[in-house]
Parts: C-alpha cells; sequence; structure tokens
C-alpha cells in the first residue's frame, strides 16, 4: 500500500519550511539593502596585499559586488512577476557621459583603458540606482550612511597609527604624514574620503535619540577631524570648508538653523570637543611635541590661523605663480583639448599622451618656466581639465549636466522635506557633494574607488523613498507577466542581466590575477631573477584585459636577458599604454645597439624633451655621444661629452667613452689617462655601494644597488681589459 505524502524526511515537515513564491521577493529585497550597507562598509577598507595598487583591489570588489546585485535585483523582479525599476532623474546624462565616452575612442591611442573606465563609471552608477530603489526609510538611510562612517573611522585609526609609527606604512615604521597610507594608498586619498562624511555625521549626531547612540557617533567624528590635521592635505580641507560655507547658508535660508539651536547643550559640546581636537592636532601642537612630530619652527609656522593659512598660501604659492607642476599639467590637458576639442584623447589616456605632450609644451614660449622633473603624470590634479583633455568639449557638457541634474534633485529634495532632521542631512550631504566637487579642481577624487563611493552613496540617497518618495523627475520603466510577452521579457532581462555580469566578473577577475601576476613579475626584476619575472609577466599578459606596465616590465627582462629586438618590441607596444619617462631612453638606446641610428636619435631626443631627471638626462647625451661616434662624427661626440663631463666630472661612462675616442683618433697617451680616470671612480663607487649594502634597506633601495653594483663591475673589467693593451 502507498503511503500518504507528507512530504517529510528524516522527521522534517518541509511544507511547514516551505515558501509562497511571494514571500521571496520581499526577502530577497531585504538582503540586498542588507548587502548593499556591507559593501558600503567593506569597500574602502579592502585590501589585497598582492595587487599592485590599493585603489586596484577595490575596483575589482566593485564589480564583482555590484554585478551579483545586479543579477539579484533581476531575478528578484522576475519572482515577483513585475521589474520597475526607478533609474532616478540622473539616468539621462549618466547616459550622455557613457556615450561621450565611447566616441572619445575615436581619438584614444589605448581603446582598453577608455572601456575600463566606463566600465567602472557604469558600475557606480549602478550602485546609485541601486540605493534609490532600496532605501525606504529614515532608518536604513542612516544605517548607510553608518556604515561608511565605520568604515571612515577604521581607516582614520589606521592612519594615525602609521603616522605615530605605529602600524607599518609604506616604508616600516618610520611614521609622519607620508606614512598614512591607511588602506587607501595615499594620505591625501584618506583626507578626501574622509572630510566628504564630517557634516553628515555631524548632522547625525543631532538626528539619533538615544545618547549612547549620540556618544559612540562621537568619537568617529573627532577622529575624522583629528586625522585631516597631520594628512595636510589642503583640496580636502578647501571641499570641507566650501561645504561647510554651503551648509551654515543653506541652514539659515531653508530655517534649519532652529534645529540645532534647540539642541545647544550638545552644539556647545560638539564645538568645544572640535575646538579641542584642532589644539591638540593642529601641527606644532602638544601631542606633536610630546612624540617629536612637530613642524619645524619658523615665523607663521603655526597659530591658530594656520589652517586657512595651510589652504589658501600653499594653493596660492603652487597655481598663482608659474611653475607649479600641477600649473603644468593643467596646461597640457589644455594642449590635447586643443588637439582634439571635441571628443578628447580618450578617457583615461591622459596619463598615456602626458610626456608626448609635456615634450611640445615645453617648447613654446608659456612652457619655458617649467620643465622640473615629473615621474609620470597619472591625473592632471584637476578634474575638470581632465574630462576636458580625455572627452572634449561634449564629455565636459555631458559632465557638467550631470553634476547640475545632481543638484537640482539635492535642491528639490531640500525643498520638499517637512522633518527637520531630514532637512538637515539633506544639506549637509548636498555639502558632502560640493566638498568633493572643489576638492576634484585640485585633485582626483572621481578617479578613487573609495571617494568616488560618497557621491553615489548621497545621490543614491537623494533618489530613494526615504528622501524622494514620490520619485519625481525620473523614468520608471515597467515590465510584468500581466502585458503581451511579458513572461517571456522577463526571462530575457534575467538571462541577459546573468549574461552580462558574468561576462564582466570573468573579465575582472581575469584583470585580477593579471595584476598579482605583473606584480610578482616586478619583485622578481627586483630580485634579479629575469627570466622567473619573464614566466610571470608572460602568464599576466595570458589574463590581461588591457595589458599596460606589463609590456614595459617586459622590456626591461628582455633587455637584461639581451634579447634586443624581443626588447625593442615589447617596449613599442608599451607606447601607446604605459610611458614612464625611461621608455624612450630604453628605446633609445636599445635602437642604437641594434644599428637603428635615425630612430635611436629620435627617442633620445624625444626623451630629452620631455624633461628628465639630470641623471637620466646624462645618460641620454652618453647615448647620443656614442651614436655620433657610430656615425663618425667625431668633433659632434667630443663636444657632447665635453659638456656632460664639465657638469658631472664623476661620469665614468663618459671617460670611458672620452677614452675611446681618443683611442680611435690615435691618442694612446691620452685615451690611458682616461681609462684610469675611469676606474678611479668606479672603484670609489664600488666602495660606496658596497658599503649602502651593508645595512638595512627596502627591496627597491636593495635592487637599485645591486644593479648598480653589477654595472660597475661590468665597466671595471672593460676598463681593465682596455689598460691591458699597455702592458
Amino acid at each position: 500500500m502507498k503511503k500518504n505524502s507528507t512530504k517529510t524526511f528524516f522527521n522534517l515537515d518541509w511544507d511547514s519550511l516551505s515558501m509562497e513564491r511571494d514571500q521571496i521577493p520581499p526577502l530577497l529585497e531585504k538582503l540586498r539593502y542588507w548587502a548593499l550597507l556591507f559593501y558600503a562598509f567593506s569597500m574602502p577598507l579592502v585590501i589585497y596585499m598582492p595587487n599592485t595598487e590599493y585603489g586596484y583591489t577595490k575596483t575589482i570588489y566593485t564589480i564583482l559586488y555590484i554585478s551579483f546585485l545586479l543579477v539579484v535585483w533581476v531575478a528578484e523582479g522576475k519572482i515577483r512577476g513585475e521589474f520597475r525599476p526607478y533609474l532616478t532623474n540622473l539616468v539621462y546624462p549618466s547616459l550622455a557621459v557613457l556615450a561621450v565616452g565611447l566616441f572619445s575612442l575615436i581619438n584614444a591611442g589605448s581603446k582598453g583603458v577608455v572601456l575600463q573606465s566606463l566600465a567602472l563609471f557604469f558600475f557606480f552608477f549602478s550602485f546609485l540606482v541601486l540605493l534609490a530603489n532600496s532605501v525606504r526609510t529614515r532608518r536604513e538611510g542612516w544605517g548607510l550612511l553608518t556604515a561608511v562612517v565605520a568604515a571612515a573611522l577604521i581607516a582614520s585609526i589606521y592612519g594615525f597609527l602609521q603616522f605615530y609609527g605605529l602600524a607599518p606604512g609604506p616604508a616600516g615604521y618610520e611614521g609622519g604624514p607620508n606614512a598614512m597610507i591607511s588602506l587607501m594608498g595615499n594620505q591625501n586619498y584618506l583626507g578626501g574620503f574622509v572630510s566628504y562624511l564630517f557634516l553628515p555625521l555631524f548632522v547625525l549626531i543631532f538626528s539619533v535619540e538615544r545618547i549612547w547612540t549620540k556618544a559612540l557617533l562621537f568619537l568617529p567624528l573627532l577622529v575624522i577631524f583629528a586625522v585631516l590635521h597631520p594628512i595636510g592635505s589642503r583640496g580636502a580641507w578647501l571641499g570641507l570648508i566650501a561645504g561647510l560655507i554651503f551648509f551654515l547658508i543653506g541652514s539659515i535660508v531653508s530655517n534649519s538653523l532652529s534645529f540645532f539651536l534647540r539642541r545647544r547643550k550638545l552644539l556647545v559640546t560638539a564645538l568645544i570637543a572640535l575646538a579641542l581636537v584642532y589644539v591638540f592636532f593642529a601641527q606644532p601642537g602638544p601631542l606633536d611635541s610630546v612624540l617629536a612630530f612637530g613642524a619645524k619652527e619658523g615665523k607663521g609656522e603655526g597659530g591658530l590661523w594656520r589652517p586657512v593659512e595651510a589652504v589658501f598660501k600653499p594653493l596660492f604659492n603652487h597655481v598663482a605663480r608659474q611653475g607649479g607642476a600641477r600649473l603644468e599639467d593643467w596646461y597640457v590637458a589644455l594642449e590635447m583639448f586643443r588637439d582634439h576639442p571635441l571628443f578628447g584623447v580618450g578617457l583615461g589616456n591622459y596619463k598615456i599622451d602626458f610626456l608626448d605632450y609635456r615634450a611640445e609644451f615645453l617648447k613654446t614660449e608659456r612652457g619655458q618656466p617649467f620643465g622640473e622633473p615629473i615621474p609620470r603624470a597619472a591625473q592632471a590634479h584637476n578634474e575638470y581639465m581632465q574630462f576636458l583633455a580625455e572627452l572634449g568639449i561634449l564629455g565636459v557638457l555631458a559632465i557638467f549636466s550631470l553634476i547640475l541634474v545632481a543638484f537640482w534633485t539635492a535642491f528639490q529634495v531640500i525643498r520638499s522635506l517637512d522633518k527637520e532632521k531630514d532637512r538637515a542631512m539633506a544639506l549637509a550631504m548636498t555639502g558632502g557633494l560640493i566638498g568633493f566637487l572643489v576638492h576634484g579642481s585640485v585633485s582626483f577624487p572621481a578617479h578613487l574607488p573609495a571617494s568616488s563611493l560618497v557621491p553615489a552613496l548621497f545621490l543614491g540617497l537623494f533618489g530613494s523613498r526615504w528622501l524622494n518618495p514620490d520619485g519625481w523627475g525620473g523614468p520608471r520603466p515597467i515590465l510584468n507577466e500581466d502585458m503581451r510577452g511579458g513572461k517571456i521579457w522577463l526571462t530575457v532581462l534575467l538571462l541577459l542581466t546573468f549574461v552580462f555580469a558574468v561576462s564582466l566578473s570573468t573579465i575582472a577577475y581575469r584583470d585580477w590575477q593579471a595584476n598579482i601576476l605583473m606584480g610578482k613579475g616586478e619583485r622578481e626584476i627586483k630580485l634579479g631573477h629575469h627570466r622567473l619575472a619573464r614566466d610571470y609577466l608572460l602568464s599576466s599578459l595570458k589574463l590581461d584585459f588591457q595589458p599596460r606596465q606589463t609590456y614595459f616590465y617586459l622590456g626591461v627582462v628582455e633587455r637584461q636577458l639581451d634579447n634586443v629586438e624581443k626588447a625593442i618590441e615589447y617596449f613599442e607596444r608599451a607606447e601607446r599604454q604605459f610611458v614612464p619617462y625611461k621608455l624612450h631612453l630604453h628605446l633609445g638606446s636599445l635602437y642604437l645597439k641594434n644599428g637603428q641610428l635615425k630612430e635611436s636619435r629620435e627617442a633620445l631626443e624625444k626623451f630629452l624633451a620631455m624633461g628628465p631627471e639630470s641623471d637620466d638626462a646624462r645618460e641620454a647625451r652618453y647615448f647620443l655621444a656614442l651614436l655620433e661616434m657610430e656615425r663618425g662624427s667625431m668633433g659632434k661626440a667630443e663636444s657632447i661629452l665635453s659638456g656632460l663631463l664639465d657638469e658631472a666630472d664623476n661620469f665614468e661612462r663618459g671617460w670611458m667613452l672620452l677614452a675611446e675616442l681618443r683611442w680611435a683618433q690615435g691618442k694612446g697617451a691620452q685615451a690611458k689617462k682616461y681609462w684610469l680616470k675611469a676606474r678611479e671612480i668606479i672603484n670609489s663607487k664600488l666602495a660606496a655601494v658596497n658599503k649602502r649594502l651593508r645595512g638595512e634597506m627596502s627591496l627597491d633601495r636593495y635592487n637599485q644597488l645591486r644593479s648598480q653594483k653589477e654595472v660597475l663591475n661590468k665597466e671595471k673589467e672593460r676598463v681593465n681589459s682596455k689598460l691591458d693593451r699597455y702592458k
């Protein structure tokens, strides 16, 4: 006899555990909110040491995480039988930015970099839209803000530990402002990130009801304010001051000032606490004196006006006076815009084209006051100038339309809110947005994942049902089962979203692995293990969506292995992807070794026109002298060498080449004199290098000294073989 089906197994009633279809979407919606909250907390803190850059790890994390949430969101709609996203009124200008970014491919040398940049923009916009569709209540909005504030607190504490030498920084436990890379990679990145959160956190303290909650929130407020002082980021302070001015004026105009004045005791307590933090942490201050981190003594270095002086005086010195590196970055950006006014040089391509344009700029009358070495300008230190260079006038118009719509949304929200605490929070978040935009006039926060998270969070909350329940101004496309073919279209949308998310996530994961392998290859180069380095770099090349530095490092490896043709091939590939100064020095010397004299001259002269370091410029002039000797122009070669040795009497390679020249001219006695001079310099340098190698040092420094010793020993062997002729 067949038993009655009770759907039990191991004494469990599975019917009681089953869930109706209409119960799943609300559960997924709650999970979506908590997943967004965890992302907001974790993304600023995510690092993975094998990656070559902290921001890179955060970028990959963002792509993987938001891809997953997009699939869950569409699956929720499929189960619900209706998908009706609120895309916010930022969707149209955002689509315009994406379209102009695609058009910038026309002039882009590195098209892969353009696509990578657009993908990141898309995922931050997706985060914004997910927030707008997930946050329903004030409690949920406060929860997200608190999550980011908690991340800022942890990052600030870690930065402080590095400042006082209690946690390792980039150079060990040395301490000081430059050690405060925290979990961001640079002290200025940390300064910008925490400064945008200051005003919303201040308002949050006044908004929560429980005393213990207020007390808990005071800790991150004071820590964030304190950490800004040793960081000393002028751009972050400038943004914070601009946001604070807007907040004060906005509070007066919107009648929100009474919200704070009714809580006088709390207001006075907060202001006194912030004043004490300033007195204690502004350099030079009591804590700095105890821990020997105070500023140097001197006129105008301290005093109560130091924050104002620290922000505006250096900015004036750096920008208003010609010769500042950032002003030069902006001029170079203008040169790019003049060449490509409509679509720019390609999104993300400023850093690739910088040195080429700098070489031309330094030849102009306007470029004469400049020329100090810049290792490699990855950013223009002004978002608006950089977007003008990369996207042209159409791109700038699209971006400014995005900014205008964002502020229109913020002001509409502020006007529509009845609750004082919500209106005060909206004003504070708008002040944070202003701080971000002002900071972008002297830095590049839009290129930093953690910094970009904050304005995306604010704009997402402005579009949410907490602050914007009516959802005016933005489209709400609808797709449901009741429509003709609705079930099929919902299934197609889910499949397309899944394929898109999996494809992008796979590319991102492969890119992440490629970066790890490239980092291993770079490390092996520093250790002198060039064949092992090549294996890592070739593996990285296979996984990388858009190889850049890998080409350069492979060129370095092949050069060390004396594979001239292969080294030239990789360096030439790097020319449109990753352009450090020494790329053209490498190419010039390799072309010379390969007998390509015309190409060698062009590369070396281009290198010198870029304004390199004096030691590197000396190397380039040395190769030009060698090139002239190869061409038989002994007079030109001697003229170049004479100038070199007048400037640097201890340049042993110059004496060696001059000795070769004299030998070729039949002047053996003079040649011997110069070879002896070269050997004397080599012996002196070897003694100094050996002494330094006996001390403690970083891996980079060890690699430099080891390579220097190897070169000096080879030069010594060569000089000794030449002097053997006289025995």
